[in-house]
């Protein structure tokens, strides 16, 4: 054998090792992509679900022809809950918007922005629902209870929902953050891959 034999069996040997080193990167990334955008779309259910429940309950209260006694405690609740619910759902509306504007498309760091702005929103979304959660709780028990009527059984139940409230309220905070983390991370393998 001579030399540019040697030379261009190496130089081939070259080309097919970078060829499969572009595919590999180029399925590693597919792989990645996908993996996130799973991620995403159970956000975006989520999202969804948020979206469209108060709808749900407007025909499940419909349906099932559930009697309110019309008394001022009725409109002291209903006057509590409608603001503050509306403003939840307007948030809710823009986190919603947020996410059908991510596309795994655009270039790395304008998608870790938006999945900055994405975990921001959400995280003061969610910190506000908590503040005004007790508000939402007693505007629907004045619509719901004629009067109020300080029982045993009604002072546990109120225990109950607080209990409940404060723990959802630390598994949300942290949850929240490790659906983030992941996505982020899976964002950030993306970008050493294009580097």
């Amino acid at each position: 054998m001579e030399l540019t034999e040697l030379e261009n069996i190496l130089r081939r040997c070259d080309e097919a090792i970078t060829e499969n080193v572009r595919l590999n990167r180029n399925t590693v990334k597919i792989l990645l992509t996908n993996k996130a955008e799973m991620r995403l779309n159970k956000e975006r259910i989520r999202a969804l679900f948020y979206i469209v429940s108060p709808f749900v309950l407007c025909l499940i209260i419909m349906l099932t022809d559930i009697q309110f006694n019309f008394t001022t405690t009725f409109y002291i609740g209903l006057g509590l809950f409608v603001p503050i619910y509306s403003f939840l759902y307007i948030w809710e509306v823009r986190y919603g918007i947020l996410l059908c504007k991510i596309n795994f498309t655009d270039p790395v760091l304008s998608i870790k922005k938006r999945f900055a702005e994405l975990e921001k929103t959400k995280l003061r979304m969610n910190r506000i629902r908590y503040m005004v959660m007790p508000i939402i709780i007693l505007a629907i028990l004045c619509m719901v209870l004629p009067k109020a009527s300080f029982t045993t059984e009604f002072i546990i139940m109120l225990l109950l929902i607080g209990g409940v409230f404060v723990g959802s309220m630390y598994y949300t905070k942290y949850s929240i953050r490790e659906r983030f983390h992941a996505i982020n991370k899976e964002i950030e393998e993306l970008e050493s891959l294009e580097k």
